[in-house]
């Protein structure tokens, strides 16, 4: 109960000031203002006075309904043409907040997809760098880190070169030290993971590093350490329409054919890629592909020694034929199984 003083404020809009909580007029006994739970109804639930003491329109005798019955401001809601604006501007918020939201997940899947790229294409460029001046076939280490590889690049990646994808089919592998002398690899100073162009074809390198002979980079200085070697890339699958091609020769004009020669664009540039999904196809390995019969082979060694290797190396007419003849470094998977695999993808 709130009690007003005599003639000052009779609630009949006559002039003159009301008191917020006036002391001697006498309410209506146990008179209901707001009611305890919200209706809705389209006439004049309770109105507002503009009072001097702020936004206190009545005085609540019993305990105000939350929610919907209160719009923004504090104000109550006074038809149900507000609930409507109340429950857009509501709905506007939401939707708002709910794109924020969207775009921060999707920079932080994007970020994550991109470290994890980064992180995989680092331990292919460590794979590519794993042999050096020490490695040795003791304990198969050499072929091992072969076997580690062939693997990965038959099932877990492939060329893309613009819109195209290219399967790696059949790769071969030659690498050359002091401990491993596989001479009919070709010299070549560079970092994993580059292209390397030679007169058989195009290989991938492996980290590799030797003292040209007077300066003539065809022309290895054994005196010095030396470690050199690439993946040769001898077939590949083109996946747009299925077309293989075979030998490294026509991997390589169909790989690196037609360039942009003013305003090139990386991606015409033929670049080694993460596959969306692992293959998971058996590798097979056999001895790799020479053309050339025993007399030749033997002219080729002699060649080698003079005019390739500088100096004394540690090899023998049997060991220069047991990596033409006996080593299995020749990788494949099975063609058919390939096509399947990529049709269900």
């Amino acid at each position: 109960m709130h009690l007003q003083p005599l003639g000052s404020s009779n609630d009949d809009h006559q002039s003159g000031l009301e008191s917020c909580l006036s002391a001697f007029d006498v309410e209506e006994f146990l008179r209901s203002q707001v009611g305890a739970e919200a209706g809705f109804r389209y006439h004049v639930v309770a109105e507002g006075h503009g009072h001097l003491c702020g936004q206190h329109a009545a005085a609540a005798v019993g305990d105000v309904g939350e929610g919907s019955a209160v719009y923004e401001g504090g104000r109550i809601l006074r038809c149900l043409h507000q609930v409507r604006v109340a429950l857009k501007n509501m709905c506007c918020k939401t939707k708002s907040r709910l794109k924020i939201w969207k775009s921060q997940v999707f920079f932080v899947l994007l970020s994550l997809s991109l470290i994890n790229v980064i992180i995989i294409m680092k331990e292919l460029k460590s794979l590519l760098s794993s042999l050096d001046a020490n490695s040795t076939d003791k304990d198969k280490q050499v072929e091992n880190v072969f076997e580690n590889l062939a693997n990965r690049l038959l099932n877990d990646y492939h060329i893309a070169k613009g819109d195209e994808e290219y399967y790696f089919v059949n790769i071969e592998f030659y690498f050359c030290n002091n401990n491993h002398l596989d001479v009919i690899t070709y010299p070549r100073a560079v970092d994993g993971g580059k292209w390397f162009f030679h007169p058989s074809g195009i290989d991938l390198t492996f980290k590799s590093r030797f003292t040209p002979y007077n300066g003539d980079k065809m022309l290895v200085d054994t005196s010095h350490d030396f470690f050199f070697g690439g993946i040769l890339v001898r077939d590949v699958l083109r996946k747009g329409d299925r077309e293989f091609f075979n030998g490294p020769y026509k991997c390589e004009w169909e790989l690196f054919d037609i360039f942009d020669a003013i305003t090139p664009s990386i991606c015409d540039i033929p670049r080694v890629v993460r596959n969306r999904m692992t293959l998971g196809l058996e590798t097979s390995s056999a001895v790799r592909h020479f053309s050339y019969d025993e007399e030749k082979m033997e002219r080729k060694l002699k060649e080698l020694r003079e005019k390739v290797f500088i100096g004394d190396i540690a090899l023998t007419d049997k060991d220069f034929f047991s990596f033409i003849k006996e080593k299995k470094y020749a990788y494949s998977i099975d063609r058919e199984e390939l096509m399947l695999k990529l049709s269900d993808q």
